[in-house]
């Protein structure tokens, strides 16, 4: 399968990885992984790129 790649695509993986990474950093940096300051911007940040990358492939799916 063929995809094209634009900007919806690449702000929605960019979003996913920041979601991921800010967890990630966040916990090693303080040593916290259970608190609210960790979770409100990841959950946020993976939703946004997990539903973006759902649409996109949708919209894929509509096109043909």
């Amino acid at each position: 399968m063929k995809m094209k790649v634009d900007a919806k695509l690449v702000l929605s993986v960019l979003s996913l990885v920041v979601g991921i990474l800010w967890y990630i950093l966040w916990g090693i940096t303080y040593g916290v992984w259970v608190d609210i300051g960790i979770y409100a911007p990841s959950v946020i940040f993976s939703a946004l790129g997990i539903v973006g990358i759902i649409w996109y492939l949708d919209e894929i799916k509509e096109k043909k």
